[in-house]
């Protein structure tokens, strides 16, 4: 009677096993197996419960989020109006000298409060600004520089000291990350490169034949086959094509410390 014990035994631990040698099937293991069967179907009948709750749970923060956003959007179109009410006021009430101690207080520059663009900036001085493209555009606090080149430059994109991490998803790139006091990238500012759409970690829209360029490089960039310039790689002191690059400067991918990119209107 020993050996078949030692078989049950066997049988419990290895409910898979259907042929156990040196045994024949008999009731008792049929029975064993519809035990474990109806065990397993429990199992499976209590995950899709839990499945089904953390779905209904992930809906309901959904709606909770688009009413917090819908709300937000709202708040943000009155703070807009009540901006540029104190504006005007500030226009008609206060002195240049005065003006000048707000601006250096909050770092924005008035008298106007908003701007098609860079170039259309009167006081031609770089600085943080607001700006709106026209009149259907949710306004935006941009950077820009006055004094490159004849300035009127948008700067969207500004890396000096690896503090902020680049690589990230598609809708992060497109609504923009970081701070203008610190590194950043502003957004959907510059829509395409050479006819080349924008690939990102989670996106991809190089040509390729066989290599994702966005996940083999880890940064995100209007890639071609793949590139000769990345300047949302990663920030590495190192000599790697995953580095802030660009390659035909000095035919080599040794990483930058520094870049910055800029749009103008023409």
């Amino acid at each position: 009677m020993e050996p078949y014990k030692v078989s049950v035994y066997f049988v419990l631990l290895f409910s898979f096993v259907t042929i156990v040698h040196g045994v024949k099937e008999n009731n008792g293991e049929k029975a064993l197996s519809g035990f474990w069967y109806e065990v397993l179907e429990t199992r499976l009948d209590f995950l899709q419960y839990k499945l089904n709750e953390m779905e209904l749970t992930r809906k309901e923060d959904q709606e909770k989020l688009d009413m917090k956003l819908f709300h937000h959007s709202l708040v943000l179109e009155r703070l807009l109006f009540i901006i540029n009410k104190l504006n005007q006021t500030i226009e008609d009430f206060t002195s240049k000298q005065d003006q000048a101690l707000i601006q250096r207080n909050l770092g924005l520059y008035i008298p106007s409060i908003l701007y098609r663009s860079c170039k259309e900036e009167p006081t031609k001085r770089s600085g943080k600004y607001a700006i709106q493209p026209n009149g259907n555009d949710v306004p935006y606090v941009g950077y820009c520089d006055q004094t490159t080149f004849g300035g009127g430059w948008l700067v969207f994109q500004y890396r000096f000291d690896g503090s902020v991490d680049f690589w990230r998803n598609w809708t992060e790139y497109r609504d923009g990350f970081g701070s203008m006091d610190e590194e950043f990238w502003l957004g959907n500012a510059l829509k395409s490169h050479r006819d080349m759409k924008f690939s990102t970690k989670d996106r991809r829209n190089d040509i390729h034949p066989i290599d994702d360029c966005a996940n083999l490089y880890k940064g995100a960039w209007w890639y071609n086959e793949c590139m000769q310039s990345h300047l949302n790689g990663l920030y590495l002191n190192r000599n790697s094509a995953t580095s802030i690059g660009w390659y035909y400067y000095k035919n080599s991918w040794e990483g930058y410390a520094y870049s910055r990119m800029s749009i103008r209107e023409v």
